[in-house]
């Protein structure tokens, strides 16, 4: 029984062998070329920096906006350059490379000089459609564009109704298409006289209406800066900024646009409270479609200004 289970064990160790010895066979073998179909994910290049060729690695840059489309595809940003100053940038691949779509701006502002970019907005479905936020001649414009960045039109002009305006921005939305028009809203804080800004403007084709202030109690009732809550008390003293604005999924039924709002408080002092309001051409909280109370998200804490 011994020999006959001897064999067996030797041939096995034989076939290992074997197999060790092709193995090191196959490493030593020079590679077969790479087929032609097999795509190339990334390649390494050397760059000298700084540089902002394509915009792939570019020092010294701090985004201050971005924006994009459903899919990721196409993507905006505005960025700051220690060097070189503000410009806008759009990617077509995901945001791997980035194309200066600036000049494009600079084209559309009539002589007039372009002191620095703010934000971007794009809609959400149609890339095309972007929209520039931008200090020109000290004055808040915005700048929109139809066909992706290639032309830019500098309606609807300063960002002002009547002698409101805004002085800090800290937003930009555009919302979907519906019936050829489409909305832009920018936020922030006005020139001190309410606090919290908004202002929105109707977008047909390459023509825009004026801006209105979208807190403006007689042309949008229920949100009265003074009392942003339709309150007395003085737990809802006026909204010192809008912080952040997005128009509803569903623009095209309900025309509803949402935004939050920094409210002080005085108990404790030196803390804030963080509301969500939401707007309609009815109006505004309860005087809205929706008809609700803005939302309280966050009460009594201490905000960075």
């Amino acid at each position: 029984m011994i020999k006959a289970r001897a064999w067996p064990v030797k041939a096995m160790y034989i076939l290992i062998a074997a197999a060790l010895a092709i193995s090191l066979i196959l490493i030593a073998a020079p590679a077969h070329k790479v087929s032609a179909e097999v795509d190339v994910y990334a390649e390494w290049d050397r760059v000298t920096t700084p540089t902002t060729d394509g915009w792939v690695l570019a020092p010294n840059t701090s985004i201050l906006d971005y924006a994009l489309a459903s899919d990721g595809e196409v993507a905006y940003a505005v960025v700051m350059n220690a060097t070189w100053g503000s410009y806008l940038l759009k990617s077509d691949d995901h945001a791997a490379t980035w194309t200066d779509i600036t000049d494009a701006l600079e084209d559309a502002d009539d002589g007039a000089t372009i002191n620095g970019l703010v934000q971007v907005a794009t809609d959400w479905e149609d890339p095309d459609f972007v929209a520039v936020a931008l200090w020109e001649n000290s004055q808040l414009r915005v700048y929109f564009s139809t066909d992706g960045g290639d032309t830019f039109e500098d309606k609807p002009g300063e960002v002002v109704d009547g002698s409101v305006f805004l002085t800090y921005v800290s937003d930009l939305a555009v919302s979907y298409e519906d019936d050829g028009e489409r909305e832009i809203a920018i936020g922030g804080g006005d020139d001190g006289m309410y606090g919290a800004g908004l202002f929105r403007c109707t977008v047909t084709g390459d023509s825009a209406e004026a801006w209105e202030d979208a807190t403006d109690i007689t042309d949008y009732p229920g949100w009265d800066n003074m009392w942003t809550l339709d309150s007395d008390t003085l737990d809802d003293l006026e909204s010192l900024l809008v912080t952040d604005i997005i128009f509803s999924p569903n623009w095209d039924e309900d025309e509803t646009i949402l935004v939050t709002t920094i409210n002080p408080s005085l108990i404790p002092m030196g803390a804030d409270d963080v509301y969500l309001q939401c707007g309609t051409s009815a109006g505004w909280n309860e005087k809205s479609k929706l008809g609700f109370e803005a939302v309280s998200i966050k009460d009594d804490v201490p905000l960075p200004s």
